[in-house]
């Protein structure tokens, strides 16, 4: 019979502690969401993962600021897309 080890990192759970001990409303995307971010991929040649954060910025009317500017430089017609470099909150 053999055994399986689980070799556990500490400093990874107390992350993960510190990351739930915030208490974030987490959120998975609807079918709605996840269309658009499928309109918004194929529209701008981005990757569905990251449509995906600006649908659900655009469900929410919320801002999404990024640190990728290939992303960025491939929606500027989603005025609640920003890059982080030179972001000004208001």
């Amino acid at each position: 019979m053999s055994h399986q080890v689980l070799v556990i990192d500490t400093s990874v759970l107390v992350k993960w502690y510190r990351l739930f001990a915030m208490q974030i409303t987490w959120l998975s995307p609807t079918s709605g969401v996840l269309q658009r971010a499928l309109e918004i991929a194929r529209d701008s040649d981005v990757a569905v993962y990251d449509a995906t954060f600006a649908a659900i910025a655009e469900k929410l009317s919320a801002v999404y600021v990024t640190a990728d500017q290939r992303f960025t430089s491939k929606v500027p017609e989603l005025p609640y897309v920003r890059r982080l470099a030179g972001f000004q909150s208001h």
